[in-house]
């Protein structure tokens, strides 16, 4: 069968026209309950998050400039100073402890 062209004419259906639009209008009413639906679940699940969220400080950007000039005035942590240099004196102390026996109990005597 040649018909006039139209949109309804790429439609594979037997439906009449008015079934056709009553469908569609069907399935609109549809998908808009559930856009609305999920909207409110997901509002309502950011709200949540947003409750429970714990509290982080924000990470400001500090300029290069005012980083070297910290860099050059901020005194070293305690962590980052070089140990001390070993002189003689140090030497000797160190040596002796090495040596000394550790003390220790005396040993039970032995009955006859």
């Amino acid at each position: 069968m040649i018909s006039a062209p139209g949109w309804r004419a790429l439609i594979l259906s037997q439906r009449s026209r008015d079934e056709f639009l009553a469908s569609a209008t069907k399935s609109a009413k549809m998908f808009l309950f559930g856009g609305i639906g999920t909207f409110v679940a997901g509002s309502a699940l950011a709200v949540i998050g947003q409750m429970t969220a714990t509290k982080v400080e924000p990470i400001v950007a500090t300029p290069p400039s005012a980083m070297a000039s910290v860099a050059t005035t901020a005194p070293l942590p305690i962590a980052s100073t070089p140990p001390p240099i070993p002189t003689a004196a140090t030497a000797a102390t160190t040596a002796k402890a090495a040596s000394a026996k550790p003390k220790t109990a005396p040993a039970p005597k032995k009955k006859h």
